[in-house]
């Protein structure tokens, strides 16, 4: 199921396209308002989806314009998977402190809406629905 794009997401997808527009002279330029935020809403989706940030997202399009040809059709999916690789690269360099202290804050931060994220199965096995079962290694010779 793909999320909705909240207001940040349409904030950081108009963002992204204004970066796009600043590194591209002949990139669509959109006067109208309706376009622009149906452009806007749109690529938010994608990034959505993954639920990038805008630092992320705008390094991304930064990699883009550096490292793609003239002539490249740049898309929202383009921008997602370089601020995908961003991100990830950054995960890869955390310290243990480092990731103990994000993991501590994205913690504190569900405990606020509520969610509880010490079992994860908590939510999948839910009465009326059968239980998950864990299914052991196979052994040698089996």
């Amino acid at each position: 199921m793909t999320r909705q794009p909240s207001p940040n997401d349409i904030d950081n997808a108009g963002a992204v396209l204004a970066k796009c527009a600043a590194h591209d002279p002949w990139w669509p330029r959109q006067d109208d308002d309706e376009q622009a935020t149906a452009t806007a809403i749109a690529w938010a989706t994608t990034f959505a989806a993954y639920g990038l940030q805008r630092h992320d997202l705008l390094a991304g399009v930064d990699v883009i314009f550096r490292t793609r040809g003239a002539g490249h059709r740049i898309l929202a999916p383009d921008i997602a998977n370089e601020a995908r690789v961003i991100r990830q690269r950054r995960t890869d360099q955390e310290t243990p402190d480092a990731r103990a202290a994000r993991e501590t804050a994205i913690d504190t931060k569900l405990a606020r809406l509520g969610i509880d994220d010490g079992d994860p199965l908590k939510h999948i096995n839910t009465p009326g629905r059968p239980p998950i079962r864990v299914v052991p290694p196979l052994q040698e010779g089996a």
